[in-house]
């Protein structure tokens, strides 16, 4: 089912009743209300797209009975809670997408992403995330893109993640409160494009090599205990 632009409407339950459907487009509406747990009963989907809406309320754990999904984008709406770890970890289907970016969630990110093994982009992006950055998240190897960035994530990047993470091309996890070292290991990703680190709290010497060669001033500034390996990034 393609999008269609409707008034300001609570999301239809009448939508769970299309039990055949494998693709569904609502995104970009004036949707309000919450995500009903009927959802599951769309067995059959494969694409679910709701950004851009009025939602609100947590995520259903009923997600997670959608086991045939490939790709899911809940972003620019208004949910809040936690993201659920049952709707993470019966999601191993997921191959395109996971898109939760733009709304109030909180709590820690689960480890249980880390058995996305299909996933080729991960954006939790501006949202009010805490915690550390699971070192499972190694578990994503075919993973492209992931971004985790304007958060309120802690504590020290895992190093032992990235040498699993070897197809990552666009890594952005600016705006949080990271800190200790830039691992070395950042700079072996052969594939990595564009790196967005500024605004937390590294320290250390910026790695040499890799994507740092040619990183632009203002993937770094933010970071005004990091010491750069070219004199002319400004940190502050």
């Amino acid at each position: 089912m393609k999008r269609k632009r409707v008034p300001n409407v609570v999301y239809s339950q009448q939508v769970s009743e299309l039990k055949q459907l494998s693709r569904l487009e609502l995104h970009q509406n004036r949707f309000v209300g919450s995500i009903p747990d009927s959802i599951s009963n769309l067995q059959s989907l494969s694409y679910l797209d709701l950004h851009g809406n009025l939602l609100n309320g947590s995520i259903p754990k009923s997600l997670g009975d959608l086991i045939g999904l490939f790709s899911l984008d809940l972003s620019n709406n208004l949910l809040s809670g936690s993201i659920p770890r049952p709707v993470i970890a019966n999601m191993k289907n997921l191959q395109l997408y996971l898109n939760l970016s733009n709304n109030l969630l909180t709590g820690s990110i689960p480890d249980e992403i880390g058995g996305l093994e299909m996933i080729q982009a991960i954006d939790l992006s501006n949202n009010n995330l805490s915690g550390s950055i699971p070192s499972a998240i190694k578990g994503c190897r075919n993973l492209h893109s992931l971004d985790f960035s304007v958060n309120r994530l802690s504590g020290q990047l895992p190093a032992s993640i990235f040498p699993q993470l070897d197809l990552l091309t666009s890594l952005n996890l600016s705006n949080n409160k990271l800190t200790g070292s830039i691992p070395q290991s950042l700079a072996a990703l052969t594939s990595l494009r564009q790196l967005d680190l500024s605004f937390n709290q590294f320290e250390g010497r910026v790695p040499d090599g890799g994507v740092f060669r040619y990183l632009n001033h203002s993937s770094l500034q933010g970071n005004p205990s990091l010491c750069g390996s070219k004199q002319d990034i400004p940190l502050k």
